[in-house]
């Protein structure tokens, strides 16, 4: 298999587990720091399992693309590759960890890069489709907004109900 092979997986899977983060939080709801993975619902405890064996397949991929991050965000690209890393590095940690997640501000640090590493793959995507009218901005503007609209919902979804738990 060569590498651009690779990376057409790597796409494809990517909106699986993209589109799957967010699904997952509407039908299991779940709040984060609510117990750890394995006192999940069967469907979303093996699906957030393989989906930490991706993210290493995805952040290889990513390197061999796009190279290391780079603090010098001069362009759109920049601040995908950056943000990437801080799905990776601030995202995943707090998701995973149930005594990181819950905390409203943890949570609150943890959403926003996810949402715009979402979203910027709805740009990057929607500018590959054969249909020059989605290829605008304008049209990618409006799909990013649904999408963090959604993505919106989910996240309000998961926040620990730490404001309402009965100090007894």
């Amino acid at each position: 298999m060569n590498f651009k092979n690779v990376i057409v997986w790597n796409r494809y899977l990517s909106w699986f587990f993209g589109i799957g983060y967010v699904v997952i939080h509407y039908i299991y709801p779940h709040r984060h720091g609510d117990g750890g993975l394995m006192q999940m619902d069967l469907i979303p405890r093996y699906f957030f399992m393989t989906s930490f064996i991706w993210m290493t397949f995805h952040a290889i991929v990513a390197i061999k693309m796009h190279g290391w991050p780079t603090l010098r965000l001069r362009n759109l690209r920049d601040v995908y590759i950056f943000d990437a890393w801080l799905v990776l590095l601030i995202t995943t940690p707090i998701f995973s960890i149930p005594a990181l997640g819950a905390s409203q501000v943890l949570m609150a640090i943890a959403w926003p890069p996810l949402a715009i590493h979402l979203a910027l793959n709805v740009w990057y995507t929607m500018a590959r489709l054969p249909w020059p009218t989605l290829r605008q901005v304008p049209a990618r503007i409006i799909m990013m907004t649904i999408w963090l609209a959604i993505i919106a919902g989910a996240a309000v979804q998961t926040f620990p109900l730490e404001a309402t738990h009965s100090h007894s």
